[in-house]
């Protein structure tokens, strides 16, 4: 089993692929996020501490970065990009997200790379990937997610594609960029080769459903349905007196019938025969809805939640992000930590979403600009304070 602690990852990606040197970083990994000495674009991305812009107060960056090192480096410079080089002799993973070829034209691709570093793992995330028609094309999270088929399948029937909260897309492209650079770097440890991971952020969505191989085997275009479930019926959101739950009932565990005895007065036309088959209630779902809609706004969400779980029909409430924070489960679990940031003062911090050996991974909060130079320069180059200060003031740090 590798020790992921003695591995070094240099992060020089923007938003497109800051999650996965978090990933790594939760896992372990030493990553070192190199920024331009202004500091990262991420840095300048609201909400902000008290709502004033600080390059030290961003959130998106306090949580994309936490656990990580930080040191500035000017790619812009042949200065720079020489020290980038050196850096990158004594690392093994190199996470990047600059346009196809940009490394290239610096120097500093993968292939210049690799020669002097045979084990290094470098992973590019872009939208369309290094090759191609649309290589070259800008794009955004909404463009990705428009390319990758995943959009036209979010929203309503009646209204337009509807956009999911956040940059689901970059999450997406960037948990795979982590999950392969592991791979790869296994495969280093045993061969001693390095592999050059190509993450296009269109592909990466095409994979997370069943949507594009349903069209290209079925000849089935999957249409929006809301909070529907694509075979099962009733599960969809459904109200109650006091906010909305998700009500599952699938064809396991005769949940229709269980289900049915829950609700004593139900529309008599349900004890057919015929409704006990799933395919035939995913037919009929808009009949189902409409009479289970009426059902559940008898019932509290606690109350319907409790009647369902009690018979094994899954069921539960639909949580505001406030409603999250102080859930039992996970209060219980410790998922939120308490971390001390020298602008922000204590906020709370999502945890890596696993437990090892029942223990949370400790979080480190998202570095200052540059915090680490002094630490990594002067460890991985020998360079002093005065070498330090010459970098700076030439603008190459």
């Amino acid at each position: 089993m590798l020790d992921l602690k003695r591995f070094r990852v240099l992060d020089l990606t923007d938003l497109q692929g800051q999650f996965a040197g978090k990933i790594l970083a939760d896992l372990g990994l030493e990553v070192i996020k190199v920024e331009p000495p202004g500091g990262d674009s991420v840095r300048r991305l609201a909400p902000f501490k008290d709502r004033v812009p600080d390059p030290e107060a961003s959130l998106p960056f306090l949580y994309l970065n936490s656990n990580k090192k930080s040191i500035t480096l000017n790619l812009e410079r042949e200065e720079g990009r020489e020290l980038l080089k050196i850096l990158a002799r004594q690392s093994d993973i190199l996470l990047e997200s600059f346009p196809p070829g940009q490394l290239e034209q610096w120097g500093a691709g993968y292939h210049a790379l690799s020669q002097e570093n045979p084990g290094l793992v470098m992973a590019s995330i872009t939208g369309f990937g290094q090759e191609g028609p649309y290589a070259s094309y800008q794009s955004s999270d909404l463009v990705d997610l428009a390319m990758g088929g995943l959009l036209y399948v979010f929203g309503e029937p009646s209204q337009p594609p509807c956009k999911p909260p956040e940059t689901q897309a970059f999450y997406t492209a960037s948990a795979y960029a982590a999950l392969g650079s592991l791979f790869a770097l296994y495969h280093a440890q045993v061969s001693g080769r390095g592999q050059h991971l190509d993450i296009s952020i269109q592909e990466a969505l095409a994979v997370i459903d069943q949507i594009i191989s349903s069209a290209a085997n079925e000849k089935r275009v999957l249409r929006r349905d809301g909070a529907q479930h694509k075979q099962v019926s009733p599960a969809n959101v459904f109200p109650c007196q006091d906010g909305h739950v998700y009500l599952f009932v699938s064809a396991a565990g005769n949940h229709w019938q269980q289900f049915l005895n829950l609700w004593p007065d139900h529309p008599a036309a349900f004890d057919g025969p015929e409704w006990e088959s799933p395919g035939y209630r995913r037919q009929n779902t808009a009949a189902i809805n409409d009479a289970v809609r009426q059902f559940t706004r008898r019932f509290s969400r606690a109350a319907l939640v409790e009647q369902m779980q009690s018979h094994g029909i899954p069921c539960l409430p639909v949580n505001t992000p406030q409603e999250f924070l102080h859930d039992e489960q996970i209060q219980a679990r410790g998922f939120l930590q308490s971390v001390q940031h020298p602008r922000w003062g204590r906020y709370r911090h999502p945890g890596a979403p696993y437990l090892v050996d029942g223990q949370r991974m400790p979080i480190r909060p998202a570095p200052s600009i540059g915090q680490h130079n002094r630490e990594i320069y002067g460890k991985l180059m020998n360079l002093q304070l005065f070498d330090l200060a010459l970098l700076r003031a030439a603008k190459v740090i």
